[in-house]
């Protein structure tokens, strides 16, 4: 038979342990900063992995995506004629330009192809007179214009994106004095964290300061002598840290210095 113990020492046969309070109290406890934190038994989650979506347009919210394992399953035909099939509302003008419910210059539909805007009715209907289906992996078309404002140049248009297969060359579709430029684009710059001990509260807080990057400034801007000078905190580390600048000059000339 079992023994029971409680801090030690055994229990008579005649008490009775609340099971509930010992499983709580054989629980770890930290206290840290004053908060009593009580560390509680691994949860696992478990999900289906959600599929990264291949091209920015079929995040948009109405628009029609036919991915690659559903063009393997189309038997053989035209693009131009499984569009129709799968776009209910669209039609070729005089059987060249597509527009989507009605022939008003609002309703032109637009073609894009491997992210990059074909703005000439000639050559969309050239990509979609010759464009073959097992070329192609993914097609998403936007059926809600204002939703189009968010891709520039087709801003407040309907259009068709197409997104080819890999390895497949496009010197047989695209012309050969039109040229794709893929953009760097921009991104915001943003602030670099960097405390500012400056009320007695955050000077006496007893959390150590741990920081191995102390300050990081791409904008700093020398004088007409070449002078700049920068403030910044230490952390509470005892080891000794470096100093890196790297620079450009006025005439193009990268600098660097480190001490």
């Amino acid at each position: 038979m079992e023994e029971r113990h409680v801090a030690g020492r055994p229990l008579a046969e005649n008490v009775s342990v609340d099971v509930s309070f010992m499983d709580k109290s054989n629980r770890r406890v930290s206290y840290e900063n004053g908060l009593r934190s009580v560390f509680l038994e691994d949860v696992v989650v478990t999900a289906k992995k959600r599929k990264a979506p291949k091209t920015p347009y079929e995040t948009i919210q109405g628009s029609i995506t036919i991915r690659q394992e559903e063009i393997e399953q189309v038997p053989d035909m035209s693009l131009k004629t499984f569009l129709l099939s799968r776009f209910p509302g669209l039609y070729f003008k005089e059987n060249v330009v597509p527009y989507y419910r009605g022939d008003d210059p609002g309703n032109r539909v637009r073609v894009v192809l491997n992210e990059f805007p074909v703005n000439d009715s000639i050559m969309e209907n050239q990509l979609i007179q010759t464009l073959s289906l097992k070329d192609i992996e993914q097609i998403d078309i936007n059926r809600d214009r204002t939703a189009g404002l968010a891709w520039f140049p087709m801003t407040g248009a309907y259009f068709i994106a197409i997104k080819m297969r890999q390895g497949i060359s496009m010197a047989n579709y695209i012309p050969k004095n039109v040229g794709q430029i893929h953009l760097l684009g921009y991104q915001k710059p943003a602030a670099f964290y960097s405390p500012k001990y400056e009320t007695m509260q955050q000077q006496e807080n007893p959390m150590p300061d741990l920081r191995t990057t102390l300050y990081w400034n791409p904008k700093v801007q020398t004088d007409e002598q070449g002078n700049a000078s920068v403030e910044f905190y230490t952390a509470d580390s005892e080891a000794p840290f470096s100093v890196v600048i790297e620079g450009i000059t006025d005439d193009g000339r990268l600098i660097r210095g480190k001490w």
